[in-house]
């Protein structure tokens, strides 16, 4: 059976792009938000999560081993890709991520996955593929679920000065 080697997920999130990027970027908050712990095992340039960065994900709870990827394309809100080094059945595991400001207050991002010679491993294990593609969605629909409540909070505003409040015959009212 002949596996597809590549696939796409495309989203449009109400966040500027640089809220977007943090959502994507900042690996080790991630498990906070994506069920899909991340540790940072090697530092990146000139960022933490930058360029070299190399990252391990955990994935244990659906029985699968860590993944450790390493950041190989760093272009603040534009371009984030990295690639799996060990741990995953698939050893040639490509993902980029593209983010196109459409506005202020709204990004759109282009994840590209690639699969590279992996038939044999994935007629090995079926199942995996579906796990794998599942798993892919959940993630996606976190990260935008993140980007949602990230967005909402830049609407909530907060006064600059106190509010000047006083109590007049047992009745709250604003001075």
């Amino acid at each position: 059976m002949k596996f597809p080697q590549r696939f796409f997920h495309r989203a449009r999130v109400n966040v500027p792009v640089e809220v977007a990027w943090d959502v994507f970027t900042d690996h080790e908050r991630m498990g906070e938000y994506t069920g899909s712990p991340c540790r940072i095992v090697k530092d990146g340039t000139p960022e933490r999560n930058g360029l070299g960065c190399v990252r391990v994900v955990g994935v244990a709870e659906r029985g699968m081993p860590e993944v450790e990827e390493v950041v190989n394309f760093w272009h603040p809100n534009r371009l984030f890709g990295y690639h799996v080094t060990a741990g995953a059945p698939v050893t040639h595991h490509q993902g980029i991520v593209r983010f196109f400001p459409c506005g202020e207050r709204e990004t759109e991002w282009v994840y590209d996955m690639r699969l590279m010679g992996t038939d044999e491993i994935l007629e090995g294990t079926p199942d995996f593929y579906d796990l794998l593609l599942s798993d892919f969605r959940v993630f996606m629909k976190d990260l935008e679920c993140e980007c949602e409540r990230r967005g909402a909070l830049l609407d909530v505003s907060v006064p600059s000065e106190p509010i000047p409040l006083s109590i007049q015959g047992g009745q709250l009212s604003l001075s």
